[in-house]
């Protein structure tokens, strides 16, 4: 579990690393579209994107905040707000209000952001459920979708190897079932 000085080391290797290669990179977007000779369709393609990378910066400026600072998430109102931008058509069920620490509850969002966003960009689901609850010593987090299934359960990519990384961090353990009714991912972690 990182400490305060691992965490502030971590925030300022973003800083220092992703939020000014994102800001180089959209300065090179803004180039392009200064271009007089660049065509209109371009020219809105670039804005898209300059749009996207707008975001990202401001994501990663988020993250450098909460890793300087160190302050508690409020884990379920962040759970809420990610579900509804990501996936507005979503169930949250909370059987019990979890009692994490700040590391378990900055990697569980991560972790829930993800698999969020893998439902909601490749699976054509139209619903998400997501069920938090305790099992005896255990937070499990469970998040389920009726999409067409499909997410492999082993570590090929860098979004299911992510997911496996972070939650193997907590001490956890994933597991993910698919078919072609939906996928159902579930995460356990010991409670402090």
């Amino acid at each position: 579990m990182p400490n305060n000085a691992e965490r502030v080391r971590l925030a300022q290797e973003l800083h220092d690393g992703i939020a000014q290669d994102l800001v180089a990179f959209g300065y090179s977007i803004d180039l392009l579209l200064g271009q007089p000779n660049t065509p209109i369709n371009t020219r809105k393609d670039l804005r898209t994107l300059r749009f996207g990378v707008t975001d990202l910066i401001t994501k990663v400026r988020d993250e450098i905040f909460t890793l300087r600072n160190g302050a508690p998430l409020d884990f379920l109102t962040s759970l809420h707000q990610i579900a509804d931008e990501l996936f507005p058509n979503n169930t949250v069920t909370v059987e019990e209000i979890p009692q994490l620490s700040h590391i378990q509850s900055f990697e569980l969002l991560r972790i829930l952001t993800e698999i969020i966003r893998n439902a909601s960009r490749h699976s054509g689901a139209s619903h998400l459920e997501i069920t938090l609850e305790k099992i005896k010593n255990m937070q499990v987090l469970r998040i389920k979708d009726n999409g067409s299934g499909g997410a492999a359960p082993n570590r090929i990519g860098y979004g299911i190897a992510g997911l496996y990384e972070r939650t193997e961090s907590l001490g956890g353990t994933i597991t993910i079932e698919t078919n072609a009714t939906g996928t159902t991912v579930e995460i356990r972690i010991p409670l402090p």
